[in-house]
């Protein structure tokens, strides 16, 4: 079990990585693959148990089950909590439609049963229609992935890419499942290893940081730090959990405890603490971007750049939201870019979306003007 998070981590708790060319940026990237934002739209590890007359009817009995428990899943993943029950009524030929495909993980079959563990597609357009229809706020998974650096105190030491990371291995186990704020592990080769080592990650080294988050393309960092309990109470074992993200020279520290039977393997605590963290992350970006979902519709907008890097930065930002569908550059010159949003919310609730990427919105003459806002200017 688990007690006390400190601290909030949201679309806030995101180190800002600046970008010096885009070609640097390619040529410097290994080749990693995160979920991409639709893939917000997919549920993975639902367990179906059914018994039936045969084979055939408990695997399509199970099916739909699983698809109604995905849906859930889904909503409560989307909206808020008070209206997740809105969505549970909805009939399973219903679920059918929106459902895109599914994968199958691992399946038993007997005469007359079906045990399954699978993932449901959700097609992302078809799920927004029901929920702009529904006329309830929802969030959209972030564009750009947040790099995990899990360190495991141990024996005096800090382990991050050394072997025998255990708190590593939970963490990757995970890192490519679903979920709104996408996760990506860094590889630990040699490039890296000259980058940072757990010394440096505790020690919150912004440059060394944002070098490592920049190399995998991700708009923010987390140092998650496992510290074992010296003397738990008897019969139990357990371990602290603080997470701490650099936005800029700020810092946001959240902790977590977490308890178990001394039997209990390290590594299934581990996944567990691991897993909770993340939903933490999915939990409060979804608090901090909510958008009440709308028709979509184009909104004009000039940003004043000191040079490429930083109309980089703000294209990164930008792509962050949920709230803004597409970027259509319509001019781009060394010190104005011209662009158009397509959104699905009003100025004001655009404001305040853009305000959570440190980006300013304000209406300029006859023009709106978007602004890298004091806070993102002096991020590293």
């Amino acid at each position: 079990m688990s007690r006390g998070w400190l601290g909030r981590v949201g679309a806030a708790a995101i180190i800002a990585v600046g970008f010096a060319a885009i070609a640097a940026v390619v040529s410097a990237r290994p080749h990693v693959v995160w979920a991409a934002a639709d893939e917000a739209y997919s549920v993975a590890g639902v367990a179906v148990d059914v018994t039936a007359a045969d084979a055939n009817q408990a695997r399509d009995q199970a099916l739909s089950e699983g698809q109604h428990i995905a849906w859930l899943r889904l909503m409560d993943r989307l909206v808020a909590p008070d209206q997740v029950q809105k969505f549970a009524t909805l009939t399973d030929d219903r679920i059918a439609l929106l459902v895109q495909s599914f994968e199958v993980a691992s399946e038993k079959v007997a005469p007359d049963r079906y045990i399954a563990t699978l993932t449901y597609h959700f097609n992302p357009d078809a799920v927004r229609a029901v929920l702009a229809s529904a006329a309830v706020a929802y969030v959209e998974g972030a564009r750009s992935p947040v790099l995990v650096l899990p360190v495991l105190e141990a024996g005096g030491g800090r382990l991050l890419f050394e072997e025998g990371n255990a708190w590593w291995s939970a963490w990757d186990a995970i890192s490519a499942l679903p979920g709104l704020v996408p996760i990506v592990m860094p590889l630990g080769d040699l490039e890296d290893l000259a980058i940072i080592d757990g010394a440096r990650a505790v020690g919150f080294d912004g440059p060394a940081i944002a070098r490592i988050a920049e190399r995998y393309g991700a708009s923010g960092a987390a140092i998650v730090v496992l510290t074992p309990d010296p003397s738990p109470p008897d019969g139990t074992k357990g371990f602290t959990v603080n997470l701490t993200i650099l936005v800029g020279e700020q810092r946001e520290v959240g902790s977590e405890t977490f308890t178990a039977a001394l039997a209990t393997a390290d590594g299934e605590l581990y996944a567990a603490a691991a897993r909770a963290v993340r939903a933490r992350l999915d939990g409060s970006w979804k608090g901090e971007n909510l958008v009440a979902g709308g028709a979509e519709r184009q909104v004009r907008v000039e940003i004043p750049v000191a040079g490429l890097a930083e109309w980089v930065d703000v294209r990164r930002r930008l792509a962050n939201l949920g709230a803004v569908r597409r970027v259509d550059v319509t001019t781009l010159g060394a010190r104005l870019v011209s662009v158009t949003l397509t959104v699905v919310v009003d100025d004001t609730q655009l404001a305040t979306a853009l305000a959570t990427q440190r980006l300013v919105l304000a209406p300029d003459a006859d023009m709106l003007v978007l602004r890298l806002g004091e806070t993102a200017a002096t991020a590293p």
